[in-house]
């Protein structure tokens, strides 16, 4: 049985959209000083 890889992807693609709403609005110097958002991101 062959393996949809296509899942993946849109997971992947579904996370980094997720990310760039979440990181849109802020600065790196903010950023790295918010762990939830550092945690959310990894």
């Amino acid at each position: 049985m062959k393996k949809d890889y296509t899942i993946y992807l849109e997971d992947m693609l579904n996370a980094i959209a997720e990310i760039e709403k979440s990181t849109k609005d802020i600065n790196f110097e903010a950023f790295a000083a918010n762990y939830e958002k550092i945690n959310s991101v990894a």
